[in-house]
């Protein structure tokens, strides 16, 4: 195997023969080839979904599923010539056509002699539903670093092999939105946006996009339960993982912060420990509306 500057594989050789593969600036696989430069097989993307399969003297329709993978292709005369269903890890189940898609989870290329699908950063195997390497970022994607999309398959994706990247996107959509919403209902007014708030609904967003409470486990470690609590939110997902994760949030709310931010600087009032802490209190009373969380 041979890998760019960006560790995208772009050389692959098994049973005497050499793939090479092309990606756009978004790591969307776009073409594959053989050593001669022929044999070409492209795909055409819309965004993150792969809309046609071009091969030599044929142009194929790609249908997919909640997961922009493609599960189906049909012809010009809309016959199908490719059909996959799958297991909820990835595993095929039935595989029948005259035609193949190498396309699987969002950023996987199947690997047919191996049965396994090369996922950027990583390698899965769909048979265990698990990663054969630990996560390149460690236990910032979760304590089980061998784990996929914080085993939620059905919805969670990780096309990049590091899972920590999409649970930061949904957390950042979460508080965003919360702090719009806030600031709207109270006039622009800063110093009366509720902090507590705005982490509920980015840890909420975050935990249902990813089903998982590990991402964060520095913070949620800071109390006495953290263990008990997060050994269970870890076998679940979607809301029942953020309810429990916003409940222990709230139970030790000033530990949390310290073990995320520091404890506040005695020689500085402006660091930012001290501002975290004071702006995640109650807003003061000559705002012109209380939220409370």
């Amino acid at each position: 195997m041979t890998y760019d500057g960006l560790d995208r594989r772009v050389i692959r050789q098994a049973s005497g023969a050499t793939r090479i593969y092309h990606y756009d600036l978004a790591d969307h696989l776009i073409a594959t080839s053989d050593a001669s430069g022929g044999n070409w097989v492209e795909y055409i993307w819309l965004g993150d979904l792969p809309v046609a399969q071009l091969e030599v003297g044929a142009l194929y329709a790609i249908h997919t599923d909640q997961l922009n993978q493609p599960v189906r292709m049909t012809d010009a005369s809309a016959a199908v010539v490719w059909d996959r269903t799958q297991r909820p890890f990835g595993e095929t189940a039935s595989e029948t056509g005259s035609a193949t898609n190498a396309l699987r989870f969002p950023g996987q290329i199947s690997d047919p002699e191996t049965q396994t699908a090369y996922n950027m950063a990583r390698d899965y195997d769909p048979s265990i539903g698990r990663y054969l390497q630990s996560d390149p970022i460690g236990i910032a994607g979760g304590l089980n670093t061998y784990s996929y999309a914080g085993n939620n398959p059905v919805v969670g994706k990780d096309p990049s092999g590091r899972f920590v990247q999409r649970i930061i996107i949904g957390g950042g959509i979460g508080a965003a939105v919360d702090i719009g919403i806030q600031l709207w209902n109270n006039g622009g007014q800063w110093e009366c946006v509720n902090w507590w708030q705005v982490g509920q609904a980015a840890i909420e967003l975050w935990a249902a996009r990813a089903g998982i409470a590990a991402a964060w486990s520095r913070w949620i470690q800071a109390g006495g339960a953290a263990e008990t609590k997060l050994s269970f939110s870890t076998m679940v997902g979607g809301h029942l993982t953020a309810n429990l994760q916003v409940h222990f949030l709230r139970f030790a709310p000033e530990a949390a912060l310290r073990s995320g931010f520091g404890t506040p600087s005695r020689r500085s009032r402006v660091g930012v420990s001290a501002l975290v802490m004071s702006r995640f209190a109650m807003p003061l009373g000559n705002c012109a509306i209380m939220m409370a969380l």
